[in-house]
């Protein structure tokens, strides 16, 4: 029988209340689900020899609390370039230890998330072996992977990288919704019709053949990945994460390199977390100089994460914790 790697006290999973949020049991196991992805993550990362750092509230949580934030439950991380595809390169030839699973675009071709994932299963178990793994979590959990590229320093260079980019994905979009026979953004049935003017745009804009016998969906999404990548042979003081600047803002997700230049080991529950040499500057300019000092006390995005997979077990009339 596998068992987990890491190891904390029962006490540990006792109701608890932190900065103010009170974090149940239920929430202490899913923490320590994700905490034995990461462990595991960074056994794979180790033996590669590459490197990530902790991002967003992520990096928060490690530096100030050595920890999740109390309201918060997922783990991102985030990893240059060359890193990454080492990582992918290895994950496509020898899969990951514990049967960890690696979601992106290229691997799973129908994934639509421009944000990779390494989780630990993909649904819900309370089999004996999952459950000792993982703390008696039964959720699917893991850590969530943005990519940073090299920036271009010329504006028109880098406004024709993000444009391309934006329109490669607005056609991933109907292609998507064309191949599967579902309906676009708008709500609306896609066509033939639209398919071909989309494909006759992806050609002009980006100077490509679309393959009309493969996925096209697929397609966009091996380029959308070629295009992020095009200028990491340049020399640039800046790193970007892409998908973020063509779906949110342009000016969003745009650091110094010198930031990474380097990472520092932290305490992160009963693990360790990669951060960033320029941490403090990085968490300055995202939640500003008092970051030490807790604010939101507040379930962060979906939180909590396992409700969507409460919900779909109820639909199924399956019982949960």
């Amino acid at each position: 029988m596998k068992k987990s790697l890491l190891s904390v006290d029962d006490s540990f999973f006792r109701d608890e209340e932190i900065d103010g949020f009170l974090v149940p049991e239920k929430m202490k196991r899913f923490w320590m689900c994700g905490l034995e992805v990461l462990e595991r993550f960074n056994r794979i990362c180790r033996e590669l020899g590459i490197s990530y750092f902790a991002c967003w509230g992520t990096l928060l949580g490690a530096i100030r609390h050595g920890n999740y934030i109390p309201w918060d439950d997922d783990i991102d991380i985030i990893m240059k370039r060359r890193d990454y595809n080492i990582l992918v390169d290895f994950y496509n030839k020898n899969g990951f230890m514990d049967d960890m699973i690696l979601l992106n675009r290229l691997v799973v071709g129908n994934y639509e998330n421009l944000t990779a994932r390494v989780i630990n299963a993909t649904s819900y178990s309370t089999q004996a072996d999952r459950l000792m793994m993982y703390h008696g979590c039964p959720y699917v959990n893991g850590l969530d992977i943005d990519v940073l590229d090299k920036k271009n320093p010329n504006k028109d260079d880098d406004d024709l990288q993000m444009t391309l980019i934006d329109k490669v994905l607005e056609a991933a979009v109907v292609f998507k919704a064309y191949e599967e026979e579902s309906v676009d953004e708008n709500g609306k049935t896609v066509e033939e019709k639209d398919v071909k003017e989309m494909i006759e745009l992806v050609e002009q804009t980006c100077g490509i053949t679309v393959n009309r016998n493969e996925s096209l969906y697929f397609q966009m999404s091996r380029l959308e990945n070629q295009l992020a990548q095009i200028y990491e042979d340049i020399d640039t003081d800046t790193l970007h994460i892409v998908s973020i600047r063509s779906a949110l803002d342009r000016n969003a997700a745009q650091f110094k390199s010198s930031l990474f230049d380097d990472n520092i080991w932290v305490p992160f529950g009963p693990t360790k977390i990669s951060v960033p040499i320029g941490y403090q500057e990085i968490l300055t300019r995202q939640y500003g100089s008092d970051y030490l000092t807790p604010h939101n006390r507040k379930g962060a995005h979906d939180y909590p994460l396992y409700k969507k997979q409460d919900e779909e077990l109820d639909k199924l009339g399956v019982a949960h914790g």
